[in-house]
Formats: structure tokens, C-alpha cells, sequence
């Protein structure tokens, strides 16, 4: 009786044994590639893919949960409301330029320009914004966009305001242009901004 319960105790053993080594060397090799992923290189891509218009290749390079933040709020928080906050950006056609990139324990911290037809009707030059990307393992998890303090907001609503107003009192069909963040929308703010040219 002993004898078979050693010999079972010491298959028992020899099973635990080589799954607890499986498990070492599966974490180890997540580690591992972890560390080798280049971080900064897959925000740039982001950024290079924007410009490019290439939603597939950007598509790859998010988490399922990927959330885009404006400070503490969020502005999506799945793949699917990004590509209807990537159709709504897309409309005015936007520029991304990368001043300054730094890795920091795995998260990429981006100083960048970004110009486009709504930024250059309500700011007239390039909008200044840091970004911090945060991963899950290979994969953008978060992107938070950092005010950049010399930003003067109060000449930004000037002249959102001045547009708001404007399309109220002579096409209220579009007045609720900057209600949502997809494509039809961007259409209607870009459509807005356009009329206000046009007309004025």
C-alpha cells in the first residue's frame, strides 16, 4: 500500500512539477518580450499612422479597452468609439507632429503639434498637447492628453462661441454640429466652419 502510494505521490509530483516549470519559463517569456517592445516606436507609429489615414495599422496597435482621456474624463473607452472619435478627427483633416518623445518604466510621455481646419478656425496656428501613452503589454491601452499650460483656451472659445451663434441664428439645421464625435458630425462642424467663411 505504501509503495503504490509513493509511486502515485511521486507521478503526482513529477506533473506538478513540470507544469510549475512550464509556467516559469511562459512568464519569464512574456517578461522578456515585454522589455524588448519599443514603445516609443509604437507611439510614433500612432502618430505616423494618423497622418497617413491608415485605420487598420492603428486598429493593431490598440487594446480592446483602449480608452482616450482629456485629463480625468474620457473621451472613448472601447475600439469601436475610437474609430467613431478617428471618422470625427479625419473630417478636418489633421496634421500630427512629434517634438519630443520619452520612455519612462514602459510609458511614452509625447510632446506634439497637432493643425487641422477646426484647430485653424478656432486657434489660427497649431495646438500644442502632450500625451501620455500607457500599454498592456504590447498593445496602447490609455492615451491622456496633458493641457499644456501656455494654451490660451480663452481665445479658443472666443471663437468656438463666435461659430456657435453664428450657425444658430443662420442654419439652425446644423446648430447641433459639435453635439457628438463620429463622422456625420464632423461633417456638420466642418460644414459649419465653411458657411461661417463663406458668408462673413
Amino acid at each position: 500500500m505504501n509503495l503504490r502510494f509513493n509511486i502515485i505521490f511521486e507521478e503526482n509530483m513529477g506533473k506538478v512539477l513540470i507544469a510549475g516549470l512550464f509556467f516559469w519559463i511562459f512568464s519569464i517569456s512574456v517578461l522578456l518580450r515585454s522589455q524588448s517592445i519599443d514603445k516609443t516606436k509604437i507611439a510614433a507609429d500612432y502618430y505616423q499612422y494618423l497622418n497617413q489615414g491608415q485605420y487598420n495599422e492603428i486598429e493593431r496597435l490598440l487594446s480592446d479597452s483602449i480608452k482616450l482621456m482629456a485629463g480625468e474624463y474620457t473621451v472613448t473607452d472601447s475600439k469601436a468609439k475610437f474609430k467613431n472619435y478617428y471618422q470625427w478627427d479625419s473630417v478636418f483633416s489633421p496634421n500630427y507632429h512629434i517634438i519630443s518623445m520619452d520612455n519612462k518604466n514602459d510609458t511614452v510621455f509625447a510632446s506634439i503639434e497637432k493643425f487641422c481646419k477646426r484647430i485653424e478656425f478656432l486657434y489660427k496656428k497649431p495646438l500644442t498637447v502632450k500625451q501620455m501613452f500607457v500599454f498592456d503589454n504590447a498593445l496602447i491601452n490609455k492615451i491622456i492628453s496633458i493641457e499644456d499650460a501656455s494654451t490660451d483656451w480663452e481665445f479658443w472659445m472666443k471663437n468656438k462661441n463666435k461659430l456657435i451663434r453664428y450657425i444658430k441664428t443662420n442654419h439652425p439645421e446644423i446648430a447641433d454640429f459639435e453635439n457628438f464625435q463620429n463622422k456625420e458630425y464632423g461633417e456638420r462642424y466642418l460644414k459649419a466652419i465653411k458657411l461661417y467663411y463663406n458668408e462673413k
